[in-house]
């Protein structure tokens, strides 16, 4: 019985760690991605400004 409960215990942790390390990656992939759009619209929009 402890075995099991151990193997479902550890089962459930590496479950929930995955899962928090998704998140992140998630997180952390949109943060850049919005990043690279705000340069890419601040230097289009300079660019602009600039050229007229």
């Amino acid at each position: 019985m402890m075995m099991m409960m151990m193997m479902m215990l550890a089962t459930i942790v590496v479950v929930l760690v995955v899962e928090i390390v998704v998140l992140v990656v998630v997180v952390v992939v949109v943060v850049v991605v919005l990043m690279v759009m705000v340069v890419v619209v601040v230097v289009v929009v300079h660019h602009n400004i600039f050229s007229i």
